[in-house]
């Protein structure tokens, strides 16, 4: 069996005795490791997004809750399109709970404040 070692994009084969994946750095700033999937208390199969569009130049933002269950990969190429046509940036979030109330987590896009340096 040959290890896959991905480092700055380039897949080198070296022979490894254990065919699992082991962890490996990715474009420099990726770590990757094995972990035991049952280490998790639970799951959800579909999550509530946010989508917060930046217009920059005009100091604006638009936001938005997805009111229907989407696929993660669906509601990233609509959000791209959707900010690309009119000139925008954006963010993905995802909206979670913890005992301090509602909060989001940014799953794509611009991180940080956007009108930093505008």
């Amino acid at each position: 069996m040959f290890r896959a070692t991905v480092l700055y994009g380039v897949k080198w084969n070296t022979p490894d005795p254990d065919p699992r994946p082991k962890a490996l750095t990715y474009a420099a700033h990726m770590h990757i490791r094995l972990i035991d999937p049952r280490d998790t208390a639970w799951e959800q199969d579909h999550a509530t997004f946010r989508v917060h569009f930046w217009d920059v130049p005009a100091k604006s933002s638009y936001e938005y809750e997805v009111l229907a269950e989407v696929d993660a990969d669906e509601l990233l190429a609509w959000a791209g399109e959707y900010a690309t046509r009119r000139g925008w940036t954006y963010t993905v979030y995802v909206v979670v709970a913890d005992a301090s109330g509602p909060g989001l987590i940014r799953l794509a896009g611009v991180s940080g404040d956007p009108f930093a340096n505008a």
